[in-house]
């Protein structure tokens, strides 16, 4: 078989697939599938490459082989397709490469002198060129010997540089034995990207794509080709989802929602191959942390546990999930960037310093998909210890302190003086007692903490204090010494504050105690003794735990009185009247004997006894209160009664009176004008039946009405109990007004005969009056007793009159009904008539009905509609659509007569429509069910279906279906609507006509070998078809395809095909077709084995058995069968036992065909093989030692000899390489400061059979030696730390150090050496006396593994420096603001040299403090303001220092407290300038009211210019009456703190007089001026009529009247009015009652201005002469309203002693 690659012209296109270059950069990929484009003839000339020594018009292409073996091709060129072998051609190939070559792959110019292949076919491959040709011949052969996946760079060359083609073709088989392909991926293959610009990367295994994005739901896979045809996006795509193909997924671009692996499948349409690609696609989000807070360990526990994993579901938040993530822990920062070295314990991760964590997470479905914010969070290391100190009563030796650490701790504390240390139990915990009996608390300081083996030292700066209670005392218990019984009286104590006071009264048990306050120390019980009792102390007692107690002693005796029972108060009520005895005991209640009785208050009048205890009232006696009053025995008091008689007036209401009035009298009635005698006071009120009128009860009048009745008025006094009331009546006869009632009318037809009852028309009348007939009216009956009246035809409209007699002082009434009469019009009889819808006949209405007056109007009526109706004419022309219409003819009657009408109808009949004829045809297999309604069009609902042919089918006239069904023939169907008359019946046909459906069978198959050539009977292979169809193929080639006799004949070269059978329809019937599929599979061939045939014993052998891919073999190896892979080849390891194996092929299946394997087998000889007994293990040597190997060399084959080779790095060997002779010689470094190695390896040998090679790595190492050893500190604090690095050339593994000398100082544990890996040592030191500095040195070694350094002498010297004493001093406790804290403090234990350094750490409402420094003692004088009115406070941080040691911290507080903030304002005093006398003072206010401040009050002597007090001035308030300056001192009397401040009081002198001058009368804007003389001192300010106050002493635009002007200053000296006059007249006025502008005058008249006013019409008649200072014009003339208009008028006057006149208008408005 031959593979070939032909280019052809229809290719041309596809210059995307192989794009022509002129550089071996840019070589296109071909394939033994694929073609090539015509040859460049304008290429440059690249001048030699390799056996070419010409290359002009060069082309460059790249061949990748697809398995292991040769391919031989034929490379022929020219332009007589299809020859195409007229043109010379050359070439070079290169290779091979293990990736896509270019030009930096291969040498241009590397073989000069290489020859034509032909001529020396055995010449190549030489260097990477494979072969090469510049044969004149027109074809040339071109071999590649290839192993899988390798790349060669092809170049072919047109020398002659005439246009051709190139044919490129592959002489030999692939499938044969030592032959292979090229691999057509980089031409036809496919790779999946997520756009069509880029794609995955290409390794071996499948691409992942991880989406850590949880936003993100979906992603793109687009199909890109390797070399993409001009209809990629038109090709058919197969998408597959985890091995499932997604049959709706064919396009080239998909979207994917689901993770999984992605698989697409196409075929090149150039190639014909199917290429595919596949990526796992990973749906997940990338993981957001929350760092945990720090992590603390229990306090003391230096080497604490910590479950790191505990952590792991806070690092997430919703919606992520910590199960989804894989969470790892980590010490260092890169470390987790790289993550690499994870905790490998979190659950149980122990740490003995304080340690940073690191976190990293990791998506479990995603790999990519990691944090990226990078967490981290603190452990924290608690290594510390406290105490804590208990409370006593002083005087106790039970003191101690509870001490708190790490299990088994020793700590050191001290008490200043004292200094111990105690070791802590297994528990972390002990108490140690203080020996000392104490009586003020006691402070200890704790030092230091060592823990653990070797010791850890941990400086402690904490303290603990026992705290001392001092004993409570009694210092005074007080009462009183008498009481009275029954009230209750205190005992004052007074002690310890808070302390509890037990005390007896002798008879109370237990002893009953109090409570003293915690401030004052005072407590208060009130007790109330009902016999004499004295009160004891038994003891005092503290609060809180522990509970200190005294005993104490003291008493108060307490003396019970009993005091005098004067009786329980009364009081009695009685009116003037009375002259009964009044007994004032029996009023009283519980009296005891021997009282007084006095008779109290204003009370007047009647007899009072006060020996017999009796009171008698009288006339004009008043009200009166008596006393009864018993003497009490000290301390009780005197104890009285009191009795009151209260005494009333007895009322009089005077004397009845009446009067007669009728109810159309509108005149007030005074009620007290009717009765006589009266006292006021009292109260109106209508008594009996009188109704109606209006009773004012307050102003006691009446004022009658219409309707009211004769009604009785009473006026009551209203007496006080016992006194009566008394009242008088007065009663007002009223008399009726006859009423005739309301004048009415009525209209009615002449035609009307009904009764007009003439009392209805008129309303509000009373009975008795007599009705008469007035006016013109006639015709009609009359009734004037019964008050009615009938009309009649041509009656004509008529008045009646009502009338009522009155009584005195009552009148007649009389009310008129007017009765309009009108006629009634005939609008005739109606009538009818019937029409069909049809009809276009013009009907006469008129003619339809009878009798009608003229002058109607015709309209249309009802629901009718449709047709042309002419209402002018009278007529009405039906039409299709119109339907039954009503026409009326209507007369229109005046009210109260009615229209009349007439009604014309007429009847309109529809005509039926039974729609539009139609036909349909359908298929004779079908069974829908036909609506016939659906195929006429246009019908009436209501109709009946009748089948007039056609049989077969269900017919249901009801619904109008039919339903077809097998062997129904063409049917009609008839739809007919009755017609009513005069409309006639109507019908439509529905047509339903039939079509037969062929049946072309079912599909089938066979399954054939591709060596089969029998006959297949197509038609056997479909069941159930009908004949008369054909037989097409619609796939696969090869074989005899007969359509006539529908057979298919197999020959060698068919391939699967399908073939269909058809039978075509008559519509609407379809066609149909079955399907027949003969699947045709290779059968295998091409077969073989080979492979070595000599081994040594253990060394496997690879056999070589290739095949068509997927063929399954059987031979006599193991396993026993096997699949040919997709190379086309498998190689398999044996490893044989016997001295002579053979391994035989026995079968080959492939796509169910099997066939046997003949000859196929091949031998395999074994030989013997040494091999180690024992590894020699890698060795470690110092510099300048003697390796020792040749001993350990061990073999399973005694005689073998070792063979070795070596590698060397930084060492130097006699040899490196030979056998156990030579193997152990000495080694030395080349560069002594940095470690060598020696690579050996060494096999056993016998024969050229070796064993299995051993590695040996010899490792030397220098020998370390110190360079430098320094401190970070060479001088420390007591118990700090030292950090000592030893640094050595070449760095060693070990440092080991020691003590060489210390004065002075330990290490705090007591240790005195130790080792270090990195040269670092951290020491923590300690003075030995820790008031006086020492010194400490070192001795240093290194050590590098098994080699040890020189150790260098004292080799660092550490100074020690004590630690100052904690500050210590009596701070001011309270300041006034503006005062220096005068703070002293020193520290304790005071060490020369020590420094005080102080800052604010917290103030409030306090400024003026600094931060500072100072030598110990030192004094901070801060100058402190308060900054508010409440005490504020400065808390300063004092810490101690000696050098850079700083030594304990102390706070202090000092409090503020306000300056009292008094506020006096400059101000002024009134003094009369012509007398000097002050008469308005100026109150100096320092506008403060705390109760307790003082206040003291100070004048400036300007002769002294010093303060004088102001006696008896000693309030917050001083009013002064002098001017100058004065001074007011406020002083708290709580802190003693004052303040004060100033004000400056000035003299200012009122004005005394005015005068103001008004613009003449009538002016239009009028002006006040005012001047006032003289001014005084003040700001003058002006306001008139009480208005705004302003600087301008002109008012514009004044109104007429009078108007009073102030004039004030703003200093309140002055106040000064006038009124004034500004004349002028309204311009309108409106008589109309409201008591508006009632009446026209001229206002601001007087009488000094002797004026006449006239007013006239506009024609100058004179209507009135008004008095100018009277009301003015009410608008009348002769008593009559005159109308509105305008009206003139003239005035003469007198102003300024001018005589003056003026004349204007102004409008009557009503």
């Amino acid at each position: 078989m031959k593979n070939f690659i032909l280019l052809i012209f229809t290719f041309l296109s596809l210059n995307s697939i192989y794009s022509q270059t002129t550089a071996c950069n840019g070589s296109a990929p071909i394939c033994s599938i694929g073609s090539l484009p015509s040859t460049a003839t304008t290429s440059p000339n690249f001048g030699q490459l390799a056996c070419l020594g010409s290359t002009a018009n060069g082309n460059w292409y790249t061949i990748k082989s697809a398995g292991s073996g040769l391919m031989t091709f034929s490379l022929h060129q020219g332009n007589n397709p299809p020859l195409y072998n007229n043109r010379d051609v050359d070439f070079v190939c290169w290779g091979p490469f293990t990736t896509p070559p270019n030009c930096s792959s291969i040498s241009l110019t590397d073989c000069p002198s290489c020859p034509n292949n032909t001529s020396n076919p055995g010449f190549y491959p030489f260097g990477n060129i494979i072969d090469c040709s510049y044969d004149a011949a027109s074809t040339e052969t071109l071999t590649i010997n290839a192993q899988p996946d390798e790349y060669f760079l092809l170049f072919i060359a047109n020398f002659s540089g005439l246009p051709a083609q190139f044919v490129l073709e592959q002489t030999n088989n692939p499938a044969s034995a030592g032959a292979t392909e090229s691999d057509c991926a980089p031409v036809c293959g496919v790779n999946l990207g997520p756009t069509a610009a880029t794609t995955f990367p290409d390794p071996p295994a499948i691409n992942t794509v991880s989406i850590c994005n949880s936003v993100m739901t979906s992603y793109t896979l687009h199909c890109n080709f390797e070399n993409p045809p001009a209809n990629q996006a038109t090709l058919p795509y197969k998408w597959y989802w985890n091995g499932a193909l997604q049959p709706t997924l064919t396009t080239q671009s998909i979207t994917v929602t689901q993770s999984g692996l992605w698989k697409v499948v196409v075929t090149h349409p150039d190639c014909g191959i199917q290429s595919e690609d596949s990526v796992n696609i990973i749906f997940s989000s990338t993981p957001v942390l929350t760092a945990p807070a720090t992590q603390q360990g229990p306090i003391g526990n230096c080497n604490p546990s910590f479950d790191l994993t505990a952590l792991i579901p806070g690092l997430f938040t919703a919606p992520q999930n910590s199960s989804n993530y894989t969470v790892t822990f980590y010490t260092d920062e890169f470390d987790a960037d790289s993550f690499v070295n994870p905790i490998p314990n979190p659950s149980n991760f122990s740490v003995t310093t304080d340690t940073t964590i690191w976190v990293r997470a990791v998506s479990n479905s995603a790999y990519s998909c990691v944090d990226n914010n990078g967490i981290s969070f603190l452990l924290d290391v608690i290594c510390d210890a406290s105490a804590t100190g208990n409370v006593i009563c002083a005087g106790s030796n039970t003191g101690q302190l509870t001490f708190v650490g790490a299990p088994n701790a020793i700590i050191d504390f001290n008490d200043g003086t004292n200094f111990y240390n105690i070791q802590l139990n297994a528990s972390g915990t002990n108490t140690w007692t203080e020996p000392s009996t104490l009586f003020a608390n006691a402070t200890y300081y704790l030092t230091n903490v060592a823990v653990g083996s070797p010791v850890n030292n941990t400086p402690l700066y904490s303290t603990a204090t026992i705290s001392v209670i001092a004993q409570p005392v009694v210092t005074s218990f007080t009462g009183t010494t008498a009481i009275c019984s029954g009230s209750s009286t205190n005992l004052i104590f007074t002690g310890t504050p808070n302390a509890t006071v037990t005390y007896s009264d002798g008879v109370t048990t237990p002893n009953p105690t109090i409570l003293l306050d915690g401030t004052t120390g005072i407590g208060t019980v009130s007790v109330s003794p009902t016999v004499n009792t004295t009160y004891s102390l038994v003891s005092i007692a503290t609060s809180g735990t522990p509970v200190c107690t005294n005993p104490a002693s003291g008493s108060v005796s307490i003396t019970v009185n009993n005091p005098p029972i004067a009786g329980s108060d009364g009081n009695t009520l009685v009116c003037e009247t009375s002259t009964a005895t009044i007994d004032l005991y029996s009023l009283i209640t519980g009296e005891q004997p021997g009282g007084v009785w006095t008779r109290t208050g204003t009370g007047t009048g009647g007899t009072f006894d006060p020996i017999a205890g009796t009171f008698i009232p009288a006339v004009g006696a008043t009200t009166s209160t008596f006393v009864y009053t018993l003497t009490g025995v000290f301390p009780c008091g005197n104890d009285d009664s009191e009795v009151t008689v209260n005494i009333y007036a007895q009322p009089d209401a005077g004397a009845d009176g009446n009067t007669l009035v009728c109810e159309t009298s509108t005149a007030t009635i005074d009620l007290f004008s009717l009765i006589t005698g009266e006292q006021p006071g009292g109260v109106w009120t209508r008594t009996g039946t009188g109704t109606g009128g209006t009773f004012d009860p307050i102003a006691g009048t009446f004022i009658p009405a219409v309707g009211a009745t004769t009604s009785t008025f009473a006026y009551t006094l209203t007496a006080v109990f016992p006194c009566v009331n008394d009242d008088s009546e007065v009663t007002v006869n009223i008399y009726a007004q006859p009423d005739a009632g309301t004048d009415g009318n009525t209209s009615v037809c002449e035609t009307s005969t009904a009764t007009i009852d003439l009392f209805s028309l008129i309303t509000g009348e009373q009975a008795g009056g007599v009705w008469t007939r007035t006016g013109t009216g006639t015709g009609g009956t009359f009734d004037p007793i019964a008050g009615t009246f009938i009309p009649a035809v041509g009656a004509t409209t008529s008045t009646f009159a009502y009338t009522l007699t009155g009584v005195f002082p009552c009148v007649n009434d009389d009310s008129e009904v007017t009765v309009n009469i009108y006629a009634q019009p005939d609008a005739g009889a109606d009538g009818n008539t019937l029409v069909c819808e049809t009809s276009t006949a013009t009907i006469d209405l008129f003619s339809l009905i009878t009798g009608e007056q003229p002058g109607g109007v015709w309209t249309r009526t009802g629901t009718g509609t449709g047709g042309t109706f002419d209402p002018i004419a009278g007529t009405f022309i039906p039409a299709v659509g119109a339907t039954t219409s009503t026409f009326a003819y209507t007369l229109t009657g005046t009210a109260p007569c009615i229209d009349d009408s007439s009604l014309a109808t007429v009847n309109i009949n529809a005509q039926p429509n039974a729609g539009t004829d139609a036909t349909t045809t359908v298929c004779a297999s079908s069974t829908t069910p036909i609506d016939l309604f659906s195929l006429i069009t246009g019908e009436q609902a209501g109709g009946v279906w009748t089948r007039t042919t056609g049989t077969g089918g269900t017919f249901n006239a009801a619904t109008g279906s039919f339903t077809p069904s097998a062997g129904t023939t063409n049917s009609t169907f008839t739809y007919e609507l009755t017609g009513t008359f005069p409309c006639v019946n109507d019908t439509s046909v529905a047509t339903v006509n039939f079509s037969a459906q062929p049946n072309a069978g079912t599909d089938g198959s066979i399954a054939i070998c591709d060596n089969s050539t029998a006959t297949i009977d197509l038609y056997s292979l479909i069941t159930g078809e009908q004949a008369g169809g054909t037989w097409v193929r619609t796939s696969g080639t090869g074989g005899i395809f007969d359509p006539i006799t529908g057979t298919f004949t197999p020959a060698v070269g068919a391939n699967t095909s399908k073939f269909t059978y058809t039978l075509l329809a008559t519509l609407p019937c379809v066609s149909d077709s079955s399907e027949a599929t003969v699947t045709i599979s290779a059968i295998p061939t091409n077969v073989t084995i080979s492979g070595g045939t000599t081994t040594c014993a253990g060394i496997p052998v690879d056999l070589t058995v290739t095949g068509t891919p997927g063929t399954l073999i059987t031979w006599t190896g193991t396993p026993s069968s096997f699949v040919i892979g997709v190379s086309g080849s498998n190689v398999i390891s044996v490893s044989p036992t016997l001295p002579l194996t053979s391994y035989t092929l026995t079968s080959a299946s492939l796509n169910g065909c099997t066939i046997p394997i003949i000859g196929q087998s091949t031998t395999v000889t074994v030989s013997a093989t040494p091999q180690f007994i024992t590894q020699v293990p890698d060795i470690t040597i110092c510099n300048g030692g003697t390796l020792n190997i040749a001993s350990q060399l061990t073999s399973t084959v005694p005689g073998a000899t070792f063979i070795w080779s070596a590698t060397t790095s930084n060492v130097s060997t006699a040899a490196i390489s030979g056998d156990e002779t030579n193997i152990d010689q000495i080694v030395n470094l080349i560069n002594t400061f940095q470690n060598g190695t020696i690579n050996i390896e060494v096999k056993p040998q016998i024969g050229s059979c070796s064993g299995i090679s051993q590695q040996i790595l010899v490792t030397v190492k220098p020998i370390p030696a110190i360079t430098s050893t320094v401190a970070d500190k060479t001088v420390i604090c007591n118990n700090d730390s030292v950090i000592i690095t030893s640094i050595s050339n070449p760095v060693a593994t070990m440092y080991n150090w020691q003590i060489n000398t210390a004065t002075g100082v330990q290490i705090v544990g007591g240790v005195t050496n130790g080792t270090s890996a990195s040269g670092i040592v951290n020491l923590q030191l300690a003075l030995t006396n820790p008031l006086a500095a020492g010194t400490i040195s070192f001795d240093f070694t290194p050590v590098n593994g098994i080699c040890t350094g020189a150790t260098i002498i004292n080799a660092v010297t550490i100074t020690v420096n004590p630690i100052p004493g904690t500050p210590i001093g009596l701070p001011i406790d309270e300041i006034c603001s503006g005062e220096t804290t005068n703070l002293t403090i020193s520290s304790f234990p005071n060490i020369a040299g020590t420094t005080l350094e102080w800052t604010v750490i917290d103030s409030q409402n306090v400024t003026g403090f600094v931060n500072g420094t100072g030598v110990a003692p030192f004094t901070i004088n801060d100058v402190l303001v308060n900054t508010s009115s409440v005490q504020g406070f400065v808390k300063y941080s004092v810490t101690s220092k000696l050098g850079n040691c700083a030594g304990g911290t102390t706070e202090y507080i000092v409090r503020v407290n306000p300056l009292p903030k008094p506020d006096l304002i400059d101000g002024h005093i009134c003094v009369n300038e012509s007398t000097g006398i002050t008469y308005q003072g100026y109150v100096l206010d320092a506008q403060l009211s705390d109760p307790n401040f003082t206040y003291d009050w100070f004048m400036l002597n300007t002769v002294t210019n010093t303060y004088d007090a102001l006696p008896s001035a000693n309030g917050s308030t001083y009013e002064a009456t002098q001017p100058g300056t004065y001074q007011v001192t406020v002083t708290n009397t709580v802190t003693n703190c004052k303040q004060t401040d100033q004000a400056t009081v000035v003299t200012v002198y009122p004005a005394i007089a005015f005068t103001s001058i008004v613009t003449e009368a009538f002016t239009n804007d009028a002006t006040i001026t005012i001047t006032v003389n003289p001014v005084g001192t003040g700001s003058l300010i002006y306001s008139l009529d009480g208005g705004a106050w302003q600087s301008s002493n002109i008012f514009t635009g004044v109104e007429a009247g009078t108007h009073q002007i102030t004039v004030e200053d703003t200093e309140g000296c002055t106040h000064l009015t006038e009124t004034v006059e500004v004349i002028d007249y309204p311009k309108y006025f409106t008589p109309n009652g409201d008591g508006i502008h009632d009446y026209w005058k001229i206002v601001g008249l007087e009488a000094k201005h002797n004026a006449k006013i006239y007013i006239f019409d506009r024609y100058g008649k004179l209507i009135k002469q008004i008095d100018p200072l009277g009301d003015g014009w009410d608008g009348k003339y002769n008593g009559q309203n005159i109308p509105s208009t305008d009206y003139w008028f003239t005035i003469d006057y007198v102003e300024n002693n001018q005589q003056k006149q003026f004349k204007a208008h102004f409008s009557l408005k009503r």
